[in-house]
């Protein structure tokens, strides 16, 4: 029991200490590729601690080693002037996909910050906006999409939450915006099969897009995936 604990003890300093040191890098408020690395430090640290992933929740309930908390308000926390809600003007696409990312690492190992970003944080909110974002990369509307997903899944306050939004109607509505690319349109429609499916929103998706599209999605449903490079495949909808 004694060298058990040596172990976890001596592998919990060491998580501190990794994520201590991209916290210090992310929170550099002028030099975007300090940011940077300290943004790809995180991603690949929480990408591998799936082994001791109990030891990394633990971390995870105090504040000051949450790594949603820490990558939220150094990199996404919008900015507001006027009741107007702005994402961080000088973050760029490449850091929000990055910290978006981390974010999808965190919660899966720790159920708990799930609920901090989508509730404490209005994390829900902040990726609808990022949804309609067309200043922001194809590759961030992707990530948010994914994301919404995960975060709604075995969750029933963050739907209820979600449906507050009105949500599933946004999501609809990204799937027949011409100014998004087809990636982040396929992410769309992923989840918008997966409110028709698992999430009760059937009648809200069919409201959206009409009783033939949502037919058409779940005709496609047996081959559908996120894809990663523009010519793979999605459900063609009928817009």
């Amino acid at each position: 029991e004694y060298k058990k604990w040596l172990r976890e003890d001596r592998i919990q300093r060491e998580m501190a200490y990794q994520l201590r040191l991209g916290f210090k890098k992310i929170k550099q408020p002028n030099f975007s590729y300090l940011r940077m690395q300290g943004l790809q430090h995180l991603l690949q640290f929480v990408k591998q601690v799936e082994d001791e992933a109990a030891l990394f929740s633990t971390l995870q309930d105090a504040e000051d080693l949450n790594a949603v908390w820490h990558v939220y308000h150094s990199i996404l926390k919008p900015e507001t002037s006027n009741d107007t809600i702005n994402t961080h003007s000088l973050v760029t696409s490449e850091e929000k996909r990055t910290a978006l990312e981390i974010i999808q690492s965190a919660v899966s190992h720790h159920p708990k910050s799930k609920l901090i970003f989508s509730g404490l944080l209005k994390g829900l909110e902040l990726l609808l906006i990022f949804l309609v974002d067309t200043s922001l990369s194809e590759s961030v509307h992707v990530v948010s999409a994914n994301l919404i997903v995960q975060l709604l899944t075995d969750s029933a306050e963050n739907m209820k939450t979600f449906e507050g939004l009105n949500g599933w109607q946004k999501i609809a509505e990204r799937m027949k915006d011409g100014r998004l690319g087809m990636n982040a349109r396929c992410a769309c429609s992923e989840a918008a099969l997966q409110a028709v499916r698992y999430f009760k929103a059937h009648e809200v998706i069919v409201k959206a897009l009409g009783e033939n599209n949502v037919k058409e999605l779940l005709k496609g449903a047996a081959t559908i995936k996120i894809p990663n490079t523009s010519n793979e495949s999605c459900p063609s909808l009928v817009m």
